[in-house]
C-alpha cells in the first residue's frame, strides 16, 4: 500500500479544520446577571508529513521494493481573553503574560456591576 505525502497532509489538515472551528476559538457564553462573558482562545498548530518509495535492483541482496509514509503534529490551546457585555458596553479583556493583573483588577468592577444589577431587580428600580 503506497501512501503519498499529499494524502497524509490532507488527513492532518482535515482534522485541524475540526480543531480550529469557530466554536473552539470562541467558547460558549456564560451569563451572570446582566453580564455575559465570551471566552476567546488562540490555537497554534505545527505538523509535518512525508512519504517515499524505494527499491533495490537485486532482491537476492535484500534490496526489495518498499514504500512508507508518516506524519505528526501538535497543538497548543491558550486562553487569550474574554469578550464582555453588560447590557451597555462590549469590551475585550485580554489575559496572558503581564495582562493577568489587568483581568484581576477588573474583577471588583464586574462583581460590583453584578451586585447592582441584582439589587436593582429586587427593588424594582434602577440605581
Amino acid at each position: 500500500m503506497s501512501v503519498t505525502a499529499q494524502e497524509i497532509l490532507d488527513t492532518i489538515l482535515g482534522r485541524l479544520k475540526t480543531l480550529a472551528s469557530t466554536d473552539t476559538v470562541v467558547g460558549e457564553p456564560v451569563t451572570i446577571g446582566d453580564l455575559t462573558l465570551l471566552p476567546v482562545i488562540k490555537i497554534s498548530v505545527g505538523f509535518a508529513a512525508g512519504a517515499g518509495e524505494g527499491g533495490g535492483s537485486d532482491p537476492a541482496k535484500g534490496q526489495g521494493q518498499g514504500s512508507g509514509g508518516g506524519g505528526g503534529g501538535g497543538a497548543n490551546v491558550t486562553p487569550i481573553g474574554f469578550i464582555t457585555y453588560d447590557g451597555k458596553d462590549i469590551r475585550f479583556i485580554a489575559i496572558g503574560k503581564g495582562k493577568l493583573d489587568a483581568l484581576i483588577e477588573t474583577v471588583p468592577e464586574l462583581i460590583k456591576k453584578i451586585g447592582l444589577a441584582k439589587s436593582s431587580k429586587g427593588k424594582g428600580t434602577e440605581e
